[in-house]
């Protein structure tokens, strides 16, 4: 089925249609647009969506893909009949959210035509804050590099839905992560490389001359990494567990020179439309995020709600009301985690109960 949701006089209207040719299984934001494709080409504009009974579907900031559209067609590359139908501005695509998928296809698409490895690169290392709407104006008000990750990681929700970026600490550095649950295709590997090109790029607009310490990725490397070393200038692992980019600690806690004042009034801005945004999708992201902390010993409702971009508030309020309250769910994930340790038959009890 395809649902289309309009408000219409401040209230919410649904028409549910059948068609084979369209199949989008959910609207996933509040008071924007959401464009979307189809098999065969035909458009669907979804306006001031918001149902929450409805599963996410992975959608990410219109300005995003208003830089793809500008960036294919300063290199001539074909555009996507459903890129035609994307806002004509910076400013109203910061008004629209876009189907990842829309994003991923296209990417795939421009990296078999012009078979350049370094695409992702060249794309990505196009980005500036001012493309990035809220999200990226809380970030540059940060007061200090350590609040500008925290922040990218609070306020993910107002940028992607698509994926979940994390923070760890390790061997006293701390490594970034893009966390996507979606298929490994060949989209999805230029769109994983797009992102830590992103990011690095921001972090450098922060901290110019900035160097990582380290890049992962979970993919194995391109037939050329050439453009990727020159810019990521750091040594980069390919095959690995996940897609980071690892900083020194030494760096995160530089000044900004941001206003205290004017650094507030935008953090709470972004607060204030992020709590606009839809519930929580799925119990499931709640409970992957607890799964990936118990390893840290820190399952506090505060962490987890901030690597979901939620307030705590918000995050057990919403869970209460679908009866699940955040202690019992914890409880719950920490009793599956010790079952299949258990069955694996390679933990030993004591490890299992700690």
């Amino acid at each position: 089925p395809v649902h289309m949701a309009l408000i219409l006089e401040k209230e919410l209207f649904v028409q549910c249609i059948r068609c084979k040719a369209i199949r989008l299984q959910n609207l996933a934001a509040s008071g924007r647009r959401i464009v979307a494709d189809s098999p065969k080409g035909k458009t669907m504009i979804l306006i001031n969506a918001s149902l929450s009974t409805l599963k996410p579907t992975p959608v990410v900031a219109g300005g995003e893909a208003f830089r793809l559209k500008i960036f294919l067609l300063d290199r001539k590359l074909q555009l996507p009949r459903i890129f035609h139908r994307l806002a004509r501005t910076p400013d109203e695509a910061t008004e629209e959210w876009v189907s990842e998928r829309l994003l991923v296809d296209a990417l795939e698409e421009a990296i078999r035509v012009t078979r350049r490895p370094s695409l992702p690169v060249d794309f990505g290392s196009t980005i500036r804050l001012a493309d990035m709407g809220i999200y990226g104006m809380v970030i540059l008000s940060a007061p200090t590099v350590s609040d500008a990750l925290e922040r990218s990681v609070r306020f993910q929700r107002l940028m992607t839905t698509s994926a979940r970026i994390y923070l760890e600490q390790t061997n006293g550095n701390v490594r970034w992560i893009w966390s996507s649950a979606e298929q490994r295709t060949l989209g999805i590997r230029i769109r994983n490389e797009v992102v830590l090109v992103e990011h690095v790029a921001v972090f450098r607009a922060l901290v110019p001359g900035a160097i990582p310490r380290r890049i992962t990725f979970i993919h194995k490397p391109p037939s050329d990494c050439n453009a990727h070393v020159s810019f990521f200038d750091c040594p980069i692992e390919w095959g690995m567990d996940e897609n980071s980019v690892e900083w020194s600690s030494a760096a995160l806690h530089l000044p900004l020179n941001i206003d205290p004042a004017l650094s507030k009034f935008i953090e709470c801005e972004a607060q204030r439309r992020l709590e606009l945004l839809s519930p929580i999708g799925s119990l499931n992201q709640v409970k992957d995020v607890i799964l990936r902390r118990l390893s840290t010993g820190d399952t506090s409702i505060s962490t987890v709600a901030a690597v979901l971009g939620r307030s705590p508030r918000s995050l057990r309020r919403e869970l209460a009301d679908c009866g699940h309250p955040y202690r019992t769910l914890v409880d719950s994930v920490r009793r599956q985690r010790a079952m299949e340790m258990a069955s694996e038959g390679k933990h030993s009890m004591t490890n299992i109960a700690l």
